[in-house]
């Protein structure tokens, strides 16, 4: 039987229909301000949006989100894809490989060179088997910080568990021993609402400490977190003798039922790591003052503050606990890149920030 359908490249007459199916796919609705946001103000430009047509009906996309990435000693343009999807009515007739496959290859004619996605348990064998992505560990490495040791238990083991709370909690105590520090001396710690060239700086001193990242200089922080449509943003500045050390950036979500603080980016002079224990110190006092259940972040293994995370309380969440399943993918566009390299995890420093949907 003839194929019913085709790919092609997007064209701007797509996009209300694709927002449509957005919300019929994922349960949730796509602002045209959130379209416009991702796709036409990103500050790198190019998107990559692959579409499936069926009979004159839009029934798929695949896109990746050109970012200015650090990819060695190089600097270049990579990808986050994502909204890769299908109409419900036309899964399961090889839709999403082609749309996936589509996509690769335009990414790579426009000299794209790598290529990082949050894979969930529908989309993952497919990267996987048919699409030559690798997998950057077992589960995105998500580390939480307990607040409210009761709330997390009836959360995830139902009411009557939390009368375990005080046990859990003092569990938790002996193994993770969080610290407890004042502010370090000649350190300030203050709220920003932007980003200025002082941003830059700081970036420039940490990049060399980080193989493959998003290049977090200010342009890309002003359009990641303070002009996002939707989304709500603390920024924490960290000052050293009146000069900017580093930074966090927290966003307090509801979510499975619990309030939760997601500690978005976190970057610090690797010279004054100090500076870390500075901003985490006062992540900690904003998420008990606005009563937070757990605060929860992600460090990939070669993460230059993981240690610091770890000192502050925070643990490793095993693979059983995780609510959802969260695959962290990745793939090589470019024959400039060895595999091996793209796909190494502790080569990568991948933060909730690098995320498109928190």
């Amino acid at each position: 039987m003839a194929q019913e359908w085709r790919v092609r490249e997007y064209q701007e007459a797509d996009e209300e229909t694709l927002r449509e199916l957005y919300g019929l796919v994922f349960d949730e609705s796509m602002s045209r301000e959130k379209w416009d946001w991702l796709y036409h103000r990103n500050p790198c430009g190019d998107r990559v949006i692959i579409v499936a047509e069926a009979n004159g009906k839009l029934v798929g996309q695949s896109t990746m989100l050109p970012l200015h990435m650090k990819v060695g000693n190089d600097q270049g343009v990579g990808t986050l894809t994502l909204n890769v999807m299908t109409h419900p009515n036309y899964q399961g007739r090889g839709i999403f490989t082609a749309l996936a496959r589509g996509a690769q290859q335009l990414a790579a004619e426009k000299r794209m060179v790598v290529t990082y996605a949050f894979a969930n348990e529908n989309s993952y064998p497919a990267f996987i088997r048919r699409l030559g992505w690798v997998d950057l560990g077992p589960t995105a490495p998500v580390y939480v910080r307990p607040l409210n040791t009761a709330s997390l238990l009836r959360a995830k083991f139902g009411p009557l568990s939390s009368v375990m709370a005080p046990l859990a909690h003092a569990v938790y105590l002996l193994l993770a021993r969080p610290v407890t520090k004042a502010l370090p001396h000649g350190w300030t710690v203050t709220s920003a609402l932007g980003f200025d060239p002082r941003w830059d700086a700081v970036w420039e001193r940490v990049a060399p400490r980080l193989p493959i990242a998003v290049v977090r200089d200010r342009r890309y922080l002003q359009w990641r977190y303070v002009e996002h449509p939707v989304a709500k943003y603390d920024i924490i500045a960290a000052e050293r003798h009146g000069e900017l050390g580093g930074y966090c950036i927290l966003r307090g979500v509801e979510r499975f039922g619990l309030r939760l603080g997601f500690l978005m980016d976190l970057l610090v002079d690797t010279d004054h790591p100090e500076g870390a224990d500075a901003l985490l110190g006062r992540v900690l006092q904003i998420a008990r003052e606005r009563r937070y259940d757990a605060l929860v972040c992600m460090m990939m293994p070669g993460s230059p503050w993981l240690s610091e995370v770890r000192k502050w309380g925070f643990m490793k969440v095993p693979r059983r606990l995780y609510p959802q399943a969260l695959h962290l993918i990745a793939r090589s566009l470019s024959p400039q890149y060895d595999q091996a390299f793209i796909t190494d995890p502790r080569a990568w420093y991948i933060t909730w920030g690098d995320h498109d949907s928190v």
